[in-house]
C-alpha cells in the first residue's frame, strides 16, 4: 500500500477524508497497471463501505483471485448478498492449509467449507477445526450450537460454553478499542462481519437465548451478562 492511500485509509475515520477521494486514488492505481492483489482487496473494501455499497462490482473485482483474503471476500458475499452457499471445499481447505492453518483466516474458511458439509458429523468436525485454528470465530460458536441442538452430552454442551464465554470476553474486550472504527481495513472487516465478533450485549443476549437455548451451562452466562 503506498503511503498516499495508507494516510488516506488510516484518517477516514476521523472524516478527514471522504470515500470518494478513498476509491478515486485506488482506480488510478488499479488502471496503472502498477496494482497487485492488495489494492483489488483494498478497493473491494471500499466499494463495500457505505455510502457505495456496490457488492455486485466488489465480487468482480475480486473474482478468480486466488488470494485468501480475496476468496474469502467472495464467500461473505455470496452467503451475506447473493444468499447462497460459498462453494467451499476440502481441496481449497487444503490449497491453503501450510500457509494459514492457525489463523483467523483459516478459521474463517473452515467455517464456510463447513456450510457445505454432506452431514452433521462432517459439519461438526470442520467446526471443532475451526475453533482449533482460531478460538475466537463467534460465528463457528453460534453454528455448532445449532447444529448439536437437542440431546447433546455434557461434554459437548461444557465445550461449546467454553468457546462461547472465551468469544463474549474476547468481543468486550475489542469493544473497548477502535478495533472497529476502520472498516476498509481488511481485518477489522473480517473481524467484524466473517467472525461475527462486533456484537452488542442484546445481540448476544438473544443468540443465546434462541442457538444456545438447550445448552443449560450457558444460563449462568446470561445471568452474568444481565448483572
Amino acid at each position: 500500500m503506498d503511503e498516499k492511500l495508507k494516510q488516506m485509509i488510516t484518517s477516514y475515520p476521523n472524516n478527514e477524508l471522504v470515500i470518494d477521494e478513498i476509491e478515486n486514488h485506488l482506480i488510478k492505481i488499479i488502471t496503472s497497471g502498477e496494482n497487485d492483489i492488495e489494492h483489488l482487496i483494498q478497493y473491494a473494501l471500499v466499494l463495500l463501505h457505505e455510502p457505495i455499497l456496490d457488492y455486485d462490482k466488489a465480487y468482480a473485482c475480486l473474482a478468480k483471485q486466488k488470494d485468501i483474503k480475496a476468496f474469502l471476500l467472495r464467500c461473505y458475499i455470496e452467503e451475506w448478498y447473493y444468499g447462497r452457499t460459498p462453494e467451499v471445499n476440502m481441496q481449497h481447505v487444503m490449497q491453503y492449509h501450510d500457509k494459514y492453518d492457525k489463523s483467523a483466516l483459516y478459521s474463517c474458511l473452515l467455517h464456510y467449507a463447513s456450510l457445505n458439509a454432506k452431514d452433521n458429523a462432517e459439519k461438526l468436525k470442520l467446526l471443532k477445526q475451526s475453533l482449533q485454528a482460531y478460538q475466537y470465530n463467534f460465528m463457528s460458536v453460534i453454528e455448532i450450537s445449532k447444529t448439536l441442538g437437542e440431546g447433546s452430552g455434557d461434554f459437548e454442551y461444557k465445550e461449546i460454553n467454553n468457546y462461547l464465554e472465551r468469544c463474549i470476553r474476547f468481543n468486550n474486550k475489542l469493544k473497548r478499542t477502535s478495533f472497529f472504527k476502520n472498516l476498509l481495513l481488511f481485518k477489522p472487516f473480517m473481524f467484524q462481519y466473517m467472525l461475527g465478533l462486533n456484537r452488542d450485549t442484546e445481540n448476544i443476549m438473544l443468540l443465546m437465548q434462541t442457538h444456545f437455548k438447550s445448552n443449560p451451562y450457558s444460563q449462568q452466562l446470561i445471568q452474568e451478562l444481565q448483572k
